[in-house]
């Protein structure tokens, strides 16, 4: 870790003045792999005159203070990781707040760090506000932290029983605004068990945020003060060796032409429907055809260029500035001249200020030039702040990438959950549901309307064929769809071919450690021919589910016609009917983990023909469920094959109409009660009681979720 300049792990506690426990966290040999002790209320020795000082640690201590005023912060750097040349400290006029800067190679500004103790009697806050607004401005720093006990009480960040608000607290806010910080550490985060409230914070400004992986409670280094340690760890984009960009297609580029010429030398012959009747004759047919579409591809369209080095807005005349710089700069290391001194720092402020005229000119530009497309780009750089892609070492023990590839298989494959299956094997096959009729017969239209649906940007599967190019593939194949659409479905096979994905591992937002699988989230990237063939049956299954009502109305999510909007308007309606009745509304919030990945799909295929889904139909998805492999991607790189015996696939426009039919008996466990109300929205459920006392309607929720179970 301490090798690494992109990876900055610091610890915090309050020690409470206790010599033993300020000797141990600094000798502790768990403590010596981060890059920075955030101390607060450590031990001072009237003797020394000083903390307790360590060869390992540089130790940085309160400018101001006094000999009435002890410190009450400290700030411990790993002399490992850091030297003192890179370090410089802030004149804070105060004995409870140290802070310093650190520049480090590579990185065009330093970063800053406070550590504050903030005492209930003595605010401490104000002079670090005024300090800080005469030193440099924020905008000065890449990455800021502040951290400490700060001593006062906010809804900010109080835990949820806790409602007590401090004016001290706001000026905690005041602060944390004038320097553009926003909270890290997760709000409601207990730190002072004794009195369960959370007075030690950890803020941050955009960039530090962005390079979170972790910040919370540091349970394996607790020394046993009354405050609990919290860690955060900052990972910046070279914290490991950058693997070879995957290939991709610059559609940009593509001779449509060439594209179309290519394409009708290579399409096989449209099959008579009587050729198609086996399995292996329609994963053979899918196969030519993804082959003569790929082939199309390859033969009119370049493969994308890795990005430049340089953002849009870097110039060759910034280059030249940076060189003369340089160059003066190196002179005067040579000399110690002042004349040269002098003439560098010149010639450095100006490429100071052609680097900040550079970026405004060009962003200037860009607005001014934005139309449809380009004004969603702007939207977004706005209001977003960019983050790492890159995953890190996983539940502290998935180092390498194979290492990683294991801990996403666990969590995002699991092996089928444990069911309770006995229902299916005791209920015989006449007693389900009778079947729906419908329309086998597959159209044109109906294959025009699944291409039509599509994004053309969505990024495509394994087969590298975009939506954009099936779209401009359409009139010379979708009669080739059509028959093999209708031929998957008579067979109630869906084609071999088409059961591969490649899955994308993205963060899941705000989560506060991202050294755990669990806190990204998989989403499939299939080939785009059988996603084709999804949409079509996905339509067909809608249609089935509103004109014959299968599913429970209170089902809300992934149905045409119905919203979030009306699932909450039903839900308070409910309530202020009660409330006009004069009863008290009780309702619990569920909200599934890992929903899609945990289907089991024996219970699914069941669910889907007790509620009178065509046989042919049920036989299709149950193909479709059967024998899925993926490959996972991430950090640039693409895993081996990875069999997938539960779950449906996340990306699919089939899975959110799937899961209502898996979690459809949920809902119903509130049916047949006046009183109650069951609202689905996909994963999502909301169970609500109305009646006379609250402690009655725990007692029917506590049925219900018995029911639902």
């Amino acid at each position: 870790m301490l090798e690494n300049s992109a990876r900055l792990q610091i610890l915090q506690n309050n020690l409470h003045k206790c010599r033993e426990r300020t000797h141990a966290i600094l000798n502790d040999p768990d403590t010596k792999e981060f890059t920075m002790l955030m101390l607060q209320e450590q031990y001072w020795s009237e003797f020394t005159k000083s903390s307790p000082v360590h060869h390992s640690w540089l130790l940085y201590e309160p400018i101001g203070t006094t000999s009435e005023k002890h410190p009450r912060s400290a700030i411990y750097v790993n002399a490992r990781a850091l030297t003192a040349a890179q370090i410089m400290q802030l004149p804070i006029p105060s004995a409870d707040i140290t802070a310093i800067q650190i520049s480090t190679q590579g990185t065009a500004k330093p970063s800053l760090f406070i550590n504050v103790y903030n005492p209930s009697d003595d605010s401490a806050l104000p002079a670090l506000q005024q300090s800080l607004r005469q030193i440099l401005p924020s905008s000065h720093y890449d990455s800021i932290i502040m951290a400490g006990d700060f001593n006062c009480h906010h809804p900010m960040w109080n835990p949820p029983q806790y409602r007590r608000h401090d004016e001290e607290a706001d000026k905690l806010v005041d602060l944390a605004t004038d320097l553009s910080l926003t909270l890290l550490i997760p709000p409601g985060t207990v730190t002072f068990p004794a009195a369960k409230t959370a007075i030690d914070l950890v803020w941050a400004n955009g960039n530090a945020s962005a390079k979170m992986v972790k910040c919370g409670i540091a349970a394996n280094h607790d020394q046993g003060s009354d405050h609990l340690p919290i860690e955060t760890l900052l990972v910046g984009d070279s914290e490991t060796t950058r693997p070879p960009d995957i290939p991709s297609f610059n559609y940009e580029k593509t001779d449509w032409e060439q594209f179309t010429k290519s394409l009708h030398q290579s399409l096989p012959q449209v099959p008579h429907q009587h050729v198609l009747w086996s399995t292996a004759a329609i994963d053979r047919y899918a196969e030519q055809l993804t082959t003569a579409v790929t082939s199309a591809i390859m033969q009119s369209t370049p493969y994308r260029k890795p990005s430049p080095h340089s953002k849009r807005w870097w110039t060759p005349e910034l280059t030249e500035l940076r060189r003369q710089a340089n160059r003066m700069r190196n002179l005067y290391r040579r000399t110690h001249s002042p004349i040269d001194k002098e003439a560098w720092e010149e010639k450095a402020a100006k490429y100071t200020e052609g680097i900040a005229r550079a970026k405004k000119e060009k962003w200037q530009e860009f607005v001014e030039n934005a139309d449809g497309k380009t004004i969603w780009q702007i939207q977004k750089y706005a209001s977003n702040i960019a983050t790492s892609p890159l995953i890190p070492t996983l539940d502290g023990k998935a180092l390498t990438h194979d290492d990683k590839v294991n801990a996403f298989t666990k969590t995002f494959f699991p092996q089928p959950p444990p069911a309770n299956l006995n229902d299916i094997a005791q209920q015989p096959k006449q007693h389900l549901a009778p079947s729906v009729s419908y329309n086998a017969q597959i159209t044109i239209e109906q294959i025009r309307t699944a291409v039509q649906k599509t994004n053309p940007k969505k990024a495509p599967g394994p087969d590298g064929i975009s939506n954009l190019v099936i779209r401009q593939a359409l009139p010379h194949i979708e009669r080739h769809l059509q028959v093999l659409m209708q031929a998957s479905l008579d067979m109630g096979y869906f084609p071999k071919a088409f059961r591969t994905s490649t899955t994308i591992v993205l963060r899941k937002p705000a989560k506060p450690d991202y050294t755990k699988a669990k806190a990204y989230r998989p989403i499939a990237l299939e080939n785009t021919l059988g996603k084709i063939l999804e949409s079509v049956m996905a339509t067909m299954i809608s249609y089935l589910t509103e004109a014959h009502e299968l599913l429970p109305k209170g089902h809300y999510g992934a149905r045409p016609g119905r919203s979030t909007e009306d699932a909450m308007m039903v839900l308070s309606e409910s309530i202020h009917k009660a409330w006009k009745e004069g009863k008290i509304f009780t309702a619990v919030f569920l909200d599934v983990a890992g929903a899609f990945n945990n289907v089991h799909h024996d219970r699914l295929l069941y669910n889907l023909r007790c509620r009178g889904i065509p046989e042919p139909i049920a036989r299709w998805i149950e193909s479709f469920l059967t024998n899925r492999s993926t490959r996972l991607q991430f950090n640039g790189a693409v895993s081996h094959e990875i069999s997938v015996s539960a779950g449906v696939p996340q990306g699919s426009p089939l899975s959110p109409l799937l899961y209502l039919y898996y979690n459809a008996g949920a809902l119903e466990a509130a049916e047949g009660r006046k009183d109650a109300l069951g609202i689905g929205f996909v994963d999502d459920i909301v169970y609500g009681i109305s009646g006379m006392k609250d402690k009655g309607n725990t007692q029917k929720l506590t049925k219900i979720l018995g029911k639902a179970e």
